[in-house]
This record gives C-alpha cells, structure tokens and sequence, in this order.
C-alpha cells in the first residue's frame, strides 16, 4: 500500500511538472501561430494590391510565398490543438490521481485492514464516510423532515 501511495504521489509530481512543460509549449505555439496567420493575411494583402496594380509577375511569386505561409500556419496551428488537447487530457488524469491519492489517504486504515469501502447508495447524504466532517440535518428541525 505504502508503495502504491508513493507511486500515486510521483504520478501527481510528475504529471504537474509535463503540465507546466505543456503550457509553457502551448504558449509559445500559440505566439508563433498568431505571427504565422498575420504573416499570411500581409502576404493576402500583397497579393490583392500586386493584383490591383495589375503586377501579375510579383503577384504570382506573392502567391507562392502565400502558400507556403499558409501550410506553416496550418502546421503550427494542428500543433497548437495538439498541445491544447494534450493538456486538458493530462488535467484530467492528474485529476483522477488526486482523487484517487486522496481516497486511499483518508482510507489508508480500512485498506491496511483489509476491509472493503463499498459504494452505498445515499452514503454521500448522510456526511459520515468524510473525514474531518460531523452528520448534520440539512434544514428542518424533525429528523424525518
């Protein structure tokens, strides 16, 4: 059980520190995309005034770049989800391990005793399996209220 804990606990360390990591990267993506996009959109507008100008030698070397500044902003942006996604994954696993470190915690006794915690219906109602809280009425003065 106590290496359980302890590996419970390492997760949790481990997991916080790949999601400082992550939104450090998602940060700096989402800066590079931002640049990558308006990039892009001085290059549309380039393209619109070498058009206008009827300059279509400069237009057709503007589109070229265009569309090489429009695949680095796709790139960027797919990575940018990615990391997106990957940190809502990671707050949710890292979630569940507090959860679950928590509850092996505050059941340590009952887990060493080799007793089992079951789920009873109702239980969370009446406010006895939490540690640290007394049974209290919710409003009404009659217990039957």
């Amino acid at each position: 059980l106590e290496s359980y804990i302890q590996s419970l606990k390492n997760v949790i360390i481990l997991t916080e520190r790949k999601l400082e990591e992550l939104n450090v990267l998602y940060e700096q993506q989402k800066d590079e995309s931002r640049e990558k996009r308006n990039a892009a959109r001085d290059m549309e507008r380039e393209l619109k005034t070498a058009l206008r100008d009827q300059d279509y030698g400069r237009a057709s070397d503007i589109e070229e770049q265009l569309a090489t500044a429009n695949s680095d902003y796709a790139a960027i942006d797919t990575k940018t989800d990615q990391t997106g996604d990957m940190i809502d994954r990671f707050e949710t696993l890292l979630d569940i391990a507090k959860d679950r470190y928590q509850a092996v915690s505050n059941n340590r006794e009952i887990l060493i005793a080799g007793l089992r915690v079951i789920d009873v219906p109702g239980i969370k109602d009446l406010n006895i399996l939490e540690k640290g809280s007394k049974w209290s009425r919710r409003g009404g003065s009659g217990f039957f209220q």
